[in-house]
């Protein structure tokens, strides 16, 4: 008897605990079909927002029952997909939590591409994003999504029919390239108390401009997500003199923006002239002190439009054909010796290798001025930057001595970042403007 009453009380327990994990999986599985329907069930479409290292890319999706979705980017650097949807597949799957899947190419692979000149990134890591996403819930019309990888917060959003008939009509890429255009060659700038604050529109984040309690230019960049009616929305707000900024209101009759400033419009003005010239910020020793530069920065490389396009390119090409290597990124870092002589230090970035030439400087801070005076190898301990002074790459390097260059903003934008130029003072009719993007 008490044989039996074990076996039939073990046999109870297993048969409890299969139910169970039935039950689970049923949920799981019922939970996963929900997610599937509400995306498929939505009028007109979803607005999808996801983090990358350069801030929010937004795309416009559609989803089918049958686990098709259709794509529209908002990816400037491929003018030509502009409001031109792709179709692909996705699945919800059942992992540590549920799922989203982007599992075939799709204007997501792009921003994921390991190979920089498709994705835009760097070290062949895409722009630090993700297509397979974690469901952390859903509420009130939106998705609160996790990349599976790289951990970026992503959302899913219902859109309106003022939006999708907005998107379809190439939406998504104008409202990014008007606001980047928005007042080019102009300086905007807005009052906040006693105070001005300058600010670029950079398309995926705004930067803003002033003088903090010391009379230093402080500088602050966030990120932003750019509406179908041009509003600019702060991702985080911004607090100036103890004021906070939460984004930017489209004025339709006036063509302008508004900043809104502890829930206030206040008029965004522009002048020519600067409130802050570059020069007071670029520098040993101030603001920024760093110019990374791509060749992808140049409009042209006609030598008649630009020499420094030309050399750069020329140099590119040699290196690639006598090393087999490319010329990823040029930085220019402005510093000082021990003596405190101002320098700039020009690192190449020849696939993995590095190379360093050193420039010796005298600054004329009322012309916001710099003339560079001789070049040397004392910061090239391994050698590689005296390997590369060969040819083309030769000619490039030796082109910058002797010349002087004036410290300018640059109506040239690139994604989000903060640009800059150098500019031949002297070009005898050959202009020669070097771009890059600016670091502290």
């Amino acid at each position: 008897m008490l044989s039996l009453c074990a076996v039939v009380f073990l046999a109870g327990c297993e048969e409890k605990v299969i139910t169970m994990d039935g039950s689970a999986d049923a949920r799981v599985d019922a939970m996963i079909k929900s997610y599937i329907d509400e995306l498929a069930s939505a009028e007109h479409g979803w607005i999808a927002d996801v983090m990358t290292d350069e801030g929010y890319y937004r795309f416009y999706m559609t989803f089918t029952d049958d686990n098709k979705v259709t794509m529209y980017t908002d990816n400037i650097n491929y003018p030509s997909l502009n409001g031109v949807p792709k179709t692909s597949t996705f699945n919800i799957r059942s992992l540590q939590r549920p799922t989203l899947s982007f599992d075939t190419y799709s204007y997501l692979t792009i921003i994921n591409d390991p190979d920089n000149n498709i994705s835009g990134g760097s070290g062949n890591m895409g722009l630090g994003t993700d297509f397979e996403f974690e469901i952390d819930s859903y509420a009130d019309g939106v998705f609160s999504l996790t990349g599976r990888v790289n951990r970026v917060d992503a959302s899913l959003r219902k859109a309106t029919a003022e939006e999708e008939t907005s998107i379809k009509a190439g939406g998504l890429m104008a409202v990014l390239v008007d606001v980047i255009t928005y007042k080019q060659g102009l300086n905007c700038h807005f009052p906040v108390g006693d105070a001005q604050v300058n600010v670029l529109f950079n398309g995926r984040s705004n930067t803003f401009f002033y003088e903090d309690e010391s009379g230093n230019v402080t500088e602050t960049t966030c990120f932003t997500q750019i509406e179908q009616n041009k509003d600019v929305d702060l991702v985080e707000p911004v607090v100036i003199a103890g004021k906070t900024i939460t984004g930017f209101a489209w004025k339709a009759d006036t063509q302008s923006y508004s900043a809104i400033v502890d829930g206030a419009e206040v008029a965004v003005e522009d002048q020519v002239d600067p409130i802050f010239p570059l020069h007071q910020m670029l520098g040993p020793g101030k603001l920024y002190t760093v110019m990374q530069t791509v060749l992808q920065m140049f409009p042209s490389m006609a030598q008649a439009d630009n020499q420094f396009g030309y050399h750069m390119m020329s140099a590119y090409q040699f290196l690639t054909t006598r090393f087999g290597m490319p010329l990823n990124v040029v930085q220019l870092e402005f510093t000082t010796s021990e003596s405190g002589q101002p320098r700039l230090i020009m690192a190449w970035q020849v696939g993995r290798f590095m190379g360093y030439y050193t420039y010796y400087l005298t600054f004329n801070e009322e012309e916001d001025q710099f003339t560079i005076t001789k070049m040397t190898f004392e910061d090239d301990s391994i050698g590689n930057g005296q390997v590369f002074y060969q040819g083309a790459a030769k000619t490039f390097a030796d082109f910058w001595v002797g010349k002087t260059f004036k410290i300018e903003w640059t109506p040239v934008t690139f994604g989000s970042y903060v640009m800059g130029q150098l500019s031949l003072v002297d070009d005898g009719g050959m202009p020669a403007e070097w771009y890059g993007a600016l670091f502290s």
